[in-house]
């Protein structure tokens, strides 16, 4: 029987990051502009799409994901006095920098991964990220661990929907075990399980949604294996 275990990345394989705030604001300091960081911030927090409520853009991945971020990030720009001449070297350079935001694994993620791995498990990514997160984390070095990628900017779903489950586990041969792995309570729990898949809550915050929801809780990712034995 096949066992699969779909990981998120952002705070639950690595540290949580502001690496899109981070990356915009990178893109506009080389560009000339200086922009005070909690507008930066509020610009990401608008224009990704799963922090807006809408998970479904089949039709908007790849390329066109990025185009769709950057066209509905101009109305930030011209707020923010960049020059309308500078958008597209805006955008470019956010999409540039946007790959090499330095992440910080957690401690005990390579090693969680080799000993998932060696209990029979294929490890997977499954994440609400842009399309190229598979690139970045093969530059991590830790392409080997994984079988496959399903990613929100290449799928065109973003969890919670239902949809970037059912695609996860049709690529996968519909395994006899699957498992959801993350750190949010609503995308990575709630949602998982109203598709069908067991879950595990890691790096646990105080939510009702998650503790109701989780088959199992871990505090950390080193206590993953014992869970699943």
């Amino acid at each position: 029987m096949k066992k699969v275990l779909f990981w998120d990345f952002d705070g639950t394989l690595a540290v949580p990051n502001r690496a899109y705030p981070w990356a915009l604001n990178e893109a506009l300091t080389a560009c000339g502009y200086d922009v005070p960081w909690n507008l930066v911030d509020r610009c990401t927090n608008t224009v990704i799409p799963w922090h807006t409520g809408h998970y479904a853009y089949p039709q908007k991945t790849g390329v066109e994901w990025w185009e769709n971020v950057c066209r509905r990030a101009e109305i930030f720009y011209e707020a923010c006095g960049v020059k309308p001449e500078d958008f597209a070297a805006v955008s470019r350079k956010f999409r540039k920098i946007m790959p090499s935001y330095p992440h910080t694994l957690y401690p005990d993620a390579v090693e969680t991964l080799r000993r998932c791995r060696e209990m029979g498990f294929v490890n997977c990514i499954l994440s609400n990220n842009y399309p190229e997160l598979p690139d970045a984390i093969r530059n991590f070095g830790l392409g080997g661990f994984f079988e496959a990628y399903f990613v929100s900017g290449a799928v065109g779903y973003d969890k919670p929907h239902p949809e970037i489950y059912r695609h996860a586990l049709r690529e996968t041969g519909n395994p006899g075990i699957a498992y959801m792995i993350g750190d949010n309570p609503v995308a990575d729990i709630k949602g998982a399980k109203q598709a069908g898949l067991r879950t595990v809550w890691v790096h646990p915050t105080d939510h009702p949604d998650g503790l109701a929801n989780a088959d199992h809780i871990c505090k950390g990712l080193a206590d993953i294996p014992a869970a699943l034995a």
